[in-house]
Formats: structure tokens, C-alpha cells, sequence
């Protein structure tokens, strides 16, 4: 996410973080939903995690093309880590990922 937050208009850094940190919530949600999750579910629902959160207006499009574009660089580096693999429309979690995922989890079931 370094790299992404560097291109980051400064108006919009608000929530570089606050997607950032829902990585785990994510990889949880993948799990509960089979593995397998469209791309555009993933970055609909970080729409409306930001645009409530932040106060934008729902047809903020300009905003909503930032916002995919993170969650791109987001599933991007879940990617690279061997956690996730991408297709056109879709992100499925690999064994690795169903492992990080467990472990998430687990560390929060001991936090409740």
C-alpha cells in the first residue's frame, strides 16, 4: 500500500488506511462466503464502508473510481503474498490464505 498512498490525492488519503485495515475483516468475509468473491462485490462494499464512514455521496464517482482502484492494489498485494489469485472478475483465496484467514479468526474469537 506504500506505493498506492504515494499516489494518493491528499483529500482521498483519509481511508488508504481505513481499507488497509480491512484487509482481515476481507479475508474473513472470502472464507464465509466459499472462498470465491466477484471483484466488484470486494469494491462495492469498500464503497459503502467509505462513503459512510467518510461522508461522501453514494454517486460520488469520482471518489468510487479511487476507492476501486485500492481495492485493486489491495487484492493485488493479497496477490503477490500467495494468499489470493485474481482473475478478470474474481478473487479466490489459496490455501494460504484460507490459513491467514483462520488465524484472523481464531485471534478474534480470543479478543470477544
Amino acid at each position: 500500500m506504500a506505493q498506492a498512498l504515494r499516489r494518493v490525492p491528499r483529500r482521498s488519503a483519509c481511508y488508504v488506511e481505513f481499507l488497509d485495515a480491512s484487509v482481515p475483516a476481507l479475508l474473513v468475509a472470502m472464507v464465509e462466503a466459499g472462498g470465491e468473491v466477484p471483484i466488484a462485490a470486494i469494491q462495492a462494499s469498500a464503497w459503502e464502508q467509505v462513503a459512510d464512514t467518510y461522508g461522501y455521496d453514494d454517486d460520488d464517482a469520482a471518489e468510487r473510481s479511487h476507492v476501486d482502484w485500492l481495492v485493486d492494489a489491495i487484492v493485488s498485494q493479497l496477490a503477490d503474498l500467495g494468499a489470493a489469485e485474481r482473475d478478470t472478475q474474481d478473487v479466490r483465496l489459496t490455501d494460504l490464505g484460507f490459513a491467514l484467514a483462520g488465524a484472523i479468526a481464531i485471534g478474534e474469537d480470543g479478543l470477544d
